[in-house]
């Protein structure tokens, strides 16, 4: 027992010299840990990830591309990003800019008195028909980041699949892509290398 400080010696390093004479410099600090994600089975032959359901109101290449290149392993790298609307985007978008958002009001509702509480009444609105069209616009578009190698797509993937984005709720949603698959370069929204 340390009486000075009050906690118990656990027989830690006590000088400089010690800690610096056996540590490692070069060893992985986390080797002894548990992974923090599953492996991909299977062998990936792909270089390209889709990026789907993510807030693409908030959401630019430039921000996806610097996120993903942050996954990639050492002397891997996302070498571009490119946001595309979806079909279902594309007519959704088309639709809205002719009638507006429709089917989130509550007079839409069978019974509008049953479909919430008197403030969404008076806001006109109705909660889940306004909730369940705010996950559909996170379909609206998708991104595709390819990368220098198929490996280095796998090991986003298997990092980056499924982590929530910072504190956003949105979690990162990844899929392979063939490379054989082909996009309209007329739906393309923006892009970043």
């Amino acid at each position: 027992m340390d009486y000075d400080r009050g906690a118990p010696d656990l027989g830690l390093a006590s000088t400089l010299d010690e800690i610096l004479g056996e540590a490692d410099p070069l060893g992985a600090w986390d080797a002894d840990l548990p992974p923090t994600h599953d492996t991909v089975e299977g062998s990936v032959e792909a270089a390209r990830l889709a990026v789907t359901d993510q807030e693409w109101k908030h959401c630019r290449a430039q921000d996806l591309l610097v996120m993903l290149q942050s996954l990639c392993p050492p002397g891997g790298q996302c070498s571009r990003v490119a946001v595309y609307a979806s079909e279902y985007g594309a007519r959704e978008m088309e639709r809205e800019e002719k009638f507006g958002p429709g089917r989130i009001f509550a007079d839409d509702a069978p019974d509008a008195s049953d479909s919430g509480s008197e403030d969404e009444a008076e806001e006109g609105f109705d909660a889940e028909k306004l909730r369940a069209y705010e996950l559909k616009k996170l379909r609206r578009y998708f991104a595709v980041a390819t990368f220098d190698a198929a490996a280095t797509a796998e090991a986003v993937y298997a990092s980056g699949d499924g982590v929530e984005i910072e504190a956003t709720s949105v979690p990162l949603n990844l899929s392979f892509i063939p490379n054989e698959t082909t996009f309209d370069e007329g739906r393309k929204r923006d892009e970043a290398t």
